[in-house]
C-alpha cells in the first residue's frame, strides 16, 4: 500500500488543526499563568501573572521568585533588597507602581541563606486600579483602569549584590464587565 501526501491534503490538515483550536478556545479558553524570567549573576528572576486575563474587579496576583543560581549561600535583607512591578498600558504609560504604593518598613531583616539551587518569594496584587504615585497623571489617580490590555514588568533591585534584574513584559487582559 503506497500513502501519498499531497500538498492540499496537508493545507487541510493545518486549516482543520486550526479551527479545531479556535473552537476549543471558544469554549473553553485558556487561562493559564503567565511567566517571565531574566537572569544575572548571582540571581534568577521569575515573575507570574497568576492568569492571563481577569474579570474586571478581580485582583491581578503576581509572584516573584528568585533562586540562587550560584554554588555559594546567598543572604538578602528586607528594606534593601526589593521586588516590585509595574503595570503599563497599551502605549506604555505607566499604570500602577506597587513599590511606590506600599510603604515597606524600615526594619531591616535578614532572609536567608538561601542555599544554591534554592528560590524565595513574594506575591503582591493590582487591583486594576491606577495609582497614587507621583509618576501617574493626577486625573487618573486611584480611578478605575478600564478593560483592556496591560503589560506586567518585574524587577528585582539589590544594592547587597549591586545588581537590578528585570524581567521582560507579560500581556495580561482585563474583560469588560
Amino acid at each position: 500500500m503506497k500513502l501519498t501526501i499531497s500538498t492540499k491534503s496537508s493545507y487541510q490538515i493545518v486549516a482543520i488543526t486550526s479551527i479545531t483550536f479556535m473552537a476549543l478556545n471558544a469554549f473553553l479558553p485558556l487561562n493559564l499563568p503567565l511567566q517571565a524570567e531574566t537572569t544575572k549573576y548571582p540571581f534568577k528572576l521569575s515573575m507570574t501573572a497568576e492568569k492571563r486575563q481577569s474579570e474586571t474587579g478581580e485582583l491581578v496576583d503576581v509572584t516573584w521568585t528568585l533562586t540562587n543560581i550560584v554554588n555559594i549561600n546567598i543572604t538578602l535583607f528586607t528594606s534593601i533588597d526589593r521586588y516590585d512591578f509595574t503595570i503599563y498600558d497599551v502605549d506604555f504609560n505607566r499604570v500602577f507602581h506597587y513599590g511606590a504604593e506600599f510603604t515597606f518598613a524600615a526594619v531591616i531583616q535578614e532572609i536567608g541563606p538561601i542555599s544554591p539551587g534554592n528560590k524565595t518569594g513574594w506575591r503582591g496584587s493590582w487591583d486594576e486600579t491606577y495609582g497614587r504615585s507621583a509618576d501617574i497623571r493626577p486625573e487618573l489617580r486611584q480611578m478605575k483602569a478600564p478593560p483592556g490590555v496591560y503589560y506586567l514588568v518585574g524587577s528585582f533591585d539589590s544594592p547587597t549584590y549591586n545588581i537590578t534584574l528585570q524581567a521582560p513584559p507579560i500581556r495580561i487582559k482585563i474583560k469588560g464587565g
